[in-house]
């Protein structure tokens, strides 16, 4: 076949096409083109030359019989419509006898087009006509039957004669759903109501009629039977509690017996609505609560990750001072610098130019936290006056603070300083390296929660 690559482009061009379509609207050419895909691989698997031949001769049919389905779809496009709203509408089964049967008579419509005879339009109506009749058949078939049916029972039970009316109730709906199909076919809904309460009349009546016969059978008088209604009406009502007025007029029993159902049914619609509302406000709270649980678990969520990040940028900073210089800790969301590398004069609060290095680890350590509070702190060892030392502290803070500001540009609003003099030693007192160690500044980070 790989010699005769025609005969390959036929079989492949026929695959693709629309066949129902062109077997509908463009037989004798298409055909024609499946004909010559048949005798084009004969004549290959037979290495005959012809085979190219006969396959570009199927194409040539084949591109005929598209070009003019197209033509035919456009000329029979209302008979197409009714066809398909026969098979869409009707529940028509493709396979069925009466649409082979129409279709039929449809291609020799279409093949007579083909052919060119243009008086084969003037059929269409016919068509059409034929289509709608199989349309409305399957459409009474699937709507009409069983109400049909039903009214047979009926009437083999015997309700024509002892439930005429209701009988005839019956037949009169069914008769108004046939009608309304003849009369417009797009109209099945009604036709289905039409055919629903036809259904419910036929079942009513053969009730009345067992209830007939067995007052029939069993002698029933006219008390008898007036007795066997009222029973009903206690039975009806015994769950209300409340007696009935069997000793009054049978339109006050009526209206009692209606009063007493109507009070258990507005009992049952309260309780129904107070459990309505009950369930509801359950739900609010639950929502309520779930609301508030996932609000909680984004705090702590959010809470863990700012923590995380917290922690991540006091390592960093941890590396960037000597031992000599400062020790950087976490209390809790807070980190503390704690600078016992700064240098001052004896007795002096200037900052000194060896500060420099020192105070820019403690910017840089600050940015890492761009929405948290600075508190400077002083404090001295105990050598000297208390009121000096307090003061000195005090100054050294402020400046420390200040030159942040200035120098370092962190926004006065963020920034506070205290003195605390000898009161909070790190280290002993009694010792030079002790008070080496408590002559310090400390830079504390409060960071929001």
């Amino acid at each position: 076949m790989d010699a005769y690559p025609t005969v390959a482009e036929l079989q492949s061009a026929l695959q693709k096409v629309d066949a129902q379509q062109l077997s509908l609207m463009s037989q004798q050419h298409y055909k024609k083109s499946q004909d010559a895909l048949s005798e084009a691989r004969e004549l290959a698997l037979a290495d005959d030359a012809d085979a190219s031949s006969v396959a570009s001769r199927g194409l040539d049919d084949l591109d005929w019989s598209v070009d003019h389905a197209k033509l035919a779809s456009n000329t029979f496009e209302e008979v197409l419509a009714a066809r398909q709203q026969a098979i869409d509408k009707g529940s028509l089964d493709m396979s069925s006898s009466q649409l082979n049967e129409v279709d039929e008579a449809f291609k020799e419509l279409t093949l007579a087009y083909e052919k060119g005879d243009d008086s084969s339009k003037a059929k269409r109506p016919e068509m059409i006509q034929r289509y709608q009749g199989l349309q409305l058949s399957a459409i009474k078939q699937s709507t009409i039957d069983q109400a049909t049916a039903v009214l047979k029972q009926a009437k083999e039970a015997g309700a024509s004669k002892y439930a005429s009316k209701t009988y005839a109730a019956a037949e009169k709906e069914l008769q108004m759903a046939s009608a309304v199909l003849e009369a417009d076919v797009g109209q099945q809904k009604k036709a289905m109501e039409h055919a629903n309460q036809s259904i419910w009349e036929a079942e009513r009546s053969m009730s009345i009629t067992d209830t007939v016969k067995e007052f029939d059978q069993s002698n029933f008088s006219n008390e008898d039977i007036v007795l066997w209604y009222q029973q009903q009406l206690v039975k009806v009502t015994a769950s209300t509690g409340q007696p009935l007025p069997l000793n009054k007029a049978n339109h006050n029993l009526i209206n009692e017996a209606a009063s007493s159902v109507a009070g258990v049914a507005g009992q049952q619609l309260e309780l129904e609505q107070a459990l309505a509302d009950s369930e509801q406000r359950y739900a609010d709270a639950m929502q309520a609560k779930q609301t508030e649980l996932s609000a909680m678990e984004m705090h702590y969520t959010d809470a863990a990750l700012m923590r995380s990040d917290r922690e991540k940028a006091t390592k960093e900073s941890q590396q960037l001072f000597t031992d000599e210089e400062a020790l950087v800790y976490m209390q809790r969301d807070n980190v503390l610098i704690r600078a016992h590398g700064f240098w001052f004069q004896s007795g002096g609060s200037d900052i000194d130019a060896r500060n420099f290095a020192l105070l820019k680890k403690i910017e840089q350590t600050i940015d890492k936290f761009p929405d948290a509070k600075i508190v400077v702190s002083g404090h001295t060892d105990s050598t000297g006056n208390d009121k000096a030392n307090m003061e000195l502290s005090e100054l050294r803070a402020e400046n420390v603070a200040k030159f942040l500001h200035d120098v370092g540009g962190i926004s006065s609003d963020r920034l506070s300083s205290k003195g605390y003099g000898r009161t909070k030693p790190v280290e002993s007192n009694a010792s030079a390296t002790g008070r080496e160690a408590n002559r310090r500044v400390e830079v504390l980070i409060v960071n929001g929660s």
